[in-house]
């Protein structure tokens, strides 16, 4: 799904995130300027008030490829989980995923997003000791979230490379 096609057509900051991280190992003498542009197109955004579930992941991609120096990890997480609560993604998906493959990918997209967040919020909680904001409950059904996929997969209705994720991380 997150082609270079699709994320250059979708979402600069995310395609810009993407190429930050990616260039600290295939272009290391461009890094530092991209990540620090990275950096500075996602906080235009938050602050702009955007809300968009590319700037949620550039956000987490931005935590987790950051600097050794940089101390913004908590605040960019908590950004980024303050959009998933306003995209409802702690209330879950009540209904089985769309028939229709894009509609489908971009809702296991969502579910996989907030995954994370509970992840990135429960790590850094323990590496700051602050609290988790994220409550264990608000993630739904993650083995129920993978085998549906999976069923779909398997049974030929999707021509999907990977819909795995490894609920063992939470």
């Amino acid at each position: 799904m997150h082609t270079t096609e699709y994320l250059r057509k979708t979402s600069t900051v995310l395609f810009t995130s993407v190429l930050a991280a990616s260039s600290k190992f295939f272009k290391k003498d461009l890094y530092k300027a991209l990540l620090s542009h990275a950096n500075t197109i996602v906080s235009r955004a938050v602050l702009a008030g955007d809300e968009t579930k590319a700037l949620v992941q550039s956000l987490l991609i931005l935590v987790y490829w950051k600097a050794p120096e940089d101390t913004s990890a908590w605040r960019k997480i908590g950004w980024a989980i303050r959009m998933g609560y306003q995209f409802l993604w702690h209330l879950g998906r009540k209904r089985p995923l769309p028939e229709d493959r894009q509609m489908a990918l971009e809702t296991l997209d969502s579910e996989r997003t907030w995954i994370l967040l509970y992840v990135f919020d429960r790590s850094y909680s323990r590496v700051f000791g602050l609290p988790p904001t994220i409550k264990p409950h608000e993630i739904g059904d993650v083995s129920g979230m993978v085998g549906e996929a999976d069923n779909r997969w398997e049974r030929g209705r999707w021509t999907i490379q990977s819909t795995r994720i490894s609920p063992t991380c939470i």
